[in-house]
């Protein structure tokens, strides 16, 4: 059965690939609208690893959703929650979050 289901894509790649995809939709409805604790609660269940592999999309998710001026009062402080969450953080990943706070 385990080939049978390699061969359809089945695999436990995809199935971390969709939870991811997932995750990052409803991070970014709740991001949308200013939602921080489903914002806090989604990083909370991720695992570490996942979440530092993927903490580019996350903020880039999280700065799109808050292009909106009636969002712009929290858009600080969730991209800083979102850069400060599990730290240590690489620097490229903190240069990129401060040129977003630096466009804001």
């Amino acid at each position: 059965m385990g080939n049978r289901q390699r061969a359809y894509g089945y695999t436990d790649q995809s199935d971390e690939a969709g939870r991811i995809a997932s995750a990052i939709d409803e991070f970014y409805k709740s991001c949308s609208i200013g939602d921080m604790d489903s914002i806090k609660r989604i990083l909370h269940i991720l695992p570490d690893e996942t979440f530092h592999l993927h903490r580019l999309r996350f903020i880039s998710a999280a700065t799109e959703a808050l292009d909106h001026e009636d969002l712009q009062s929290t858009r600080s402080n969730i991209l800083f929650y979102v850069w400060a969450y599990k730290a240590p953080i690489e620097m490229s990943v903190e240069l990129d979050l401060m040129e977003h706070l630096i466009k804001a």
